[in-house]
């Protein structure tokens, strides 16, 4: 996990966060048995249940857990024109990766023998941003993108997150 804020010059400034979690599974459960252990080895794999136990077993102490990518990286970063007719303008851009990762360890997605699993995202974020001033209220005006190139992605559960989306704010000063 790191995270660095760099700033080269004073109208520039990025910032970077990540994480690498390698690992990310079931250590113990006390209402599902694991396999190797006498109460998984007692399933009896004749009927259905047994085989659905036995299976989810598998797959709880096997797959990785829900909505934890092994990889995710973040950036930020602005430029603000400091000379100039655009005085104040700023310019920024953002970037979200997140690799694959898995929905849901039940038997219907099963991770193991290739159920449905999400992230594996590149989104860009962009916005721009403009103080001004009238009857002596300082306004700042911004127009945000967020999922710029209207990517299909899911971050993380079963339903997609959002298309491209505008936003436009304003800030009152006094």
């Amino acid at each position: 996990d790191f995270e660095a804020t760099w700033t080269p010059i004073r109208n520039f400034q990025m910032v970077l966060n990540g994480a690498w979690l390698w690992t990310a599974h079931t250590v113990d459960n006390p209402l599902i048995p694991k396999p190797g252990s006498a109460a998984y080895n007692a399933y009896d794999l004749t009927t259905v249940q047994g085989n659905i136990n036995k299976v989810n077993s598998d797959i709880q102490y096997g797959a990785r857990l829900e909505n934890v990518p092994k990889y995710r990286f973040n950036t930020f970063s602005k430029y603000t024109i400091t000379d100039g007719v655009a005085h104040g303008l700023s310019l920024a851009l953002g970037t979200r990766y997140s690799s694959k990762m898995v929905i849901s360890r039940d038997v219907t997605w099963n991770p193991l023998n290739g159920g449905w699993q999400a992230g594996g995202y590149f989104v860009l974020d962009a916005n721009v941003s403009y103080p001004w001033e009238v009857l002596g209220y300082k306004l700042t005006s911004t127009v945000s993108v967020q999922n710029l190139a209207d990517k299909l992605y899911f971050e993380g559960g079963q339903v997609a997150s959002p298309g491209r989306q505008l936003f436009i704010t304003n800030k009152l000063s006094f």
